[in-house]
């Protein structure tokens, strides 16, 4: 998908829940700023909310330097839902 610039936003996506898969098995090699780039470069508006909660499972599971990030994080991906019309699961 990612070479034929098929559904961008579902390849960003799948990266951010590669990350967060990364992070539930407390690996260390997660680069954060990749993890926001993510956030930032989604086109489809229901990516907005998942996205979201993938970098805040992400922060969650880091380390407890990272707590009050990650629920910034749930709030935006509230919000996010809230906005779209989307459910907040």
């Amino acid at each position: 998908m990612e070479n034929g610039n098929y559904l961008p936003s579902m390849v960003i996506y799948t990266q951010s829940c590669v990350m967060r898969a990364k992070a539930l098995r407390h690996d260390q090699d997660i680069e954060l700023s990749e993890l926001f780039a993510c956030y930032k470069n989604y086109k489809i508006t229901w990516c907005e909310g998942l996205t979201a909660r993938n970098i805040g499972d992400v922060l969650l599971n880091m380390d407890n330097d990272h707590l009050s990030d990650a629920g910034v994080w749930f709030r935006k991906a509230i919000e996010a839902d809230t906005k779209n019309g989307f459910r907040w699961q």
